[in-house]
């Protein structure tokens, strides 16, 4: 077991020919980041009759929350367009519940939250849909608008087994009337594949035969990208400075939580059960995942494989936490490796 109190851990494992294995190195760098001890238990949630929230799920979604023994205060679309009142030095996580419009000038203090290693739950459709496209903010799975697709024909919500995050993997849960869902991104990527963020499905929509249509609930960890090259870093240069491409709002270490149910009335179900209490204090403890596998796709018989994994803390304090890396042939149940840390 490794005490990790920095930022990140690295433990990596080498496996030859699917069976023995020795640890190749391990270290834990630089000091945890974002919301101090105070902020990280507290909330700020949008409430606005202009933003089109719904008072009564307002509300409701409070409650869950302080049920999880986090502090609420509400801001109005104003609070919501300055970067003093929406600040990560005063909230750790900032939800937007179901709002059908957002301020346009809320866009810029929005950007400086999640800058700062501010952190967002959106609940409900993306709010900015009432900008025009050019101006809506570029966050992974929220928006612009075209980041997600309406679900029809649903049947059930299913929580995924292996997600780790919701206590509940056996909750019975509301069948909405409306919902959407994110494109669904890559998840067994490997170890130190390069990407900038791990994708979470939370809870999977399914139709009326079992079959999965969609992802209603995620949650997307931004990471430290690995280096391409100075090649590469100056191709992104010139893309954003000709304004071919944007940069995301989120700094690594921020993390979105999302549930893209736009019915209010199963909004309030849902607060109801221990799920957005859930999210949030997964976030509030910001102790991911971030890597774990092989270093490659694929390998030649009796090649060298590298395996390994990378964990993230976020938090502000010391996390205890032990890394289990098991191989198993497909269909198989028993490990032809199996190695902890």
């Amino acid at each position: 077991m490794t005490a990790l109190r920095a930022l990140s851990a690295l433990v990596m494992f080498c496996l030859v020919a699917l069976g023995q294995a020795t640890p190749i190195t391990k270290k834990a760098n630089g000091a945890g980041t974002g919301p101090d001890a105070a902020a990280r238990r507290q909330v700020a949630i949008l409430k606005d009759a202009a933003t089109g929230t719904d008072p009564a799920t307002v509300e409701a979604i409070a409650g869950a929350l302080r049920r999880a023994r986090f502090g609420i205060t509400f801001l109005s679309a104003k609070e919501a367009c300055d970067p003093a009142s929406l600040s990560a030095k005063r909230y750790f996580l900032y939800v937007i519940p179901n709002a059908k419009s957002y301020p346009a000038p809320g866009v810029d203090a929005l950007g400086q939250y999640l800058r700062s290693n501010g952190n967002l739950m959106v609940l409900g459709a993306t709010p900015f849909a009432n900008l025009p496209l050019d101006s809506q903010p570029l966050i992974e799975t929220i928006s612009p608008v075209y980041k997600m697709y309406p679900l029809k024909g649903i049947a059930s919500l299913k929580v995924v087994p292996a997600q780790g995050i919701l206590s509940g993997a056996q909750m019975k849960l509301p069948v909405p009337a409306s919902a959407l869902s994110s494109y669904a991104r890559p998840e067994g990527k490997g170890f130190e594949r390069g990407y900038k963020w791990r994708w979470i499905p939370l809870v999977r929509a399914l139709d009326k035969d079992g079959v999965e249509r969609g992802t209603t609930a995620w949650m997307m960890l931004q990471s430290p990208p690995l280096s391409e090259g100075p090649a590469f870093a100056d191709a992104v240069r010139r893309l954003v400075a000709n304004d071919n491409a944007r940069h995301p709002l989120g700094a690594e270490g921020s993390a979105y939580a999302v549930c893209a149910i736009t019915d209010p009335a199963t909004l309030r179900e849902l607060a109801l059960t221990s799920m957005f209490g859930d999210m949030a204090r997964r976030i509030a403890d910001g102790l991911f995942l971030s890597y774990g596998g092989s270093e490659q796709f694929s390998y030649w018989p009796d090649e060298k494989v590298r395996l390994g994994a990378t964990v993230v803390n976020r938090g502000n304090g010391q996390a205890a936490v032990t890394v289990r890396l098991r191989v198993r042939a497909q269909g198989a149940r028993e490990a032809v490796f199996q190695k902890e840390s």
